[in-house]
């Protein structure tokens, strides 16, 4: 989009340029396996959205967060789930992985500002723990016990 955007304000075609970028984006350079470039690509990126290096008390926050949500999961889920909601929020969620993947180079030397391209993802899990959790019935049981 932001291409065609270009092309139509500056009133030439943007293409040639999008096209060299774009090749020069998904090879590669550093002696590197495909697997290594791709490994490294989506690495750098979720090092960068979850900074695990910055300590044990981010760590452990990150466990705890991750346990609340599967016992939310597990404990309060719906008994309808709608499984179609659920895997097209995971398309949504696996895209910028795979944007990551095909554009590697770019993911890799730009991972400091291409790592916000998860935040889909991120939104898409949202998305699916709300699919999963009957809030009402978390609800209802925290009152239910709270007036016993």
């Amino acid at each position: 989009m932001k291409w065609l955007l270009a092309s139509a304000v500056m009133g030439e075609s943007a293409m040639p340029y999008v096209n060299e970028h774009i090749t020069e984006r998904i090879g590669t350079a550093d002696n590197m396996s495909f697997i290594q470039y791709f490994y490294r690509a989506i690495i750098n990126n979720f090092r960068c959205l979850f900074p695990l290096e910055q300590g044990v008390v981010v760590i452990l926050v990150t466990i705890a967060l991750a346990m609340v949500i599967a016992y939310l999961c597990l404990a309060y889920h719906k008994l309808a789930i709608e499984s179609f909601k659920i895997a097209f929020y995971a398309f949504i969620a696996i895209i910028p992985y795979i944007r990551f993947v095909f554009l590697h180079n770019h993911s890799i030397l730009h991972y400091f500002f291409t790592y916000r391209a998860q935040a889909a993802a991120i939104f898409a899990l949202a998305l699916i723990i709300n699919e999963l959790v009957d809030w009402r019935w978390l609800f209802y049981a925290n009152k239910k016990t709270k007036t016993a």
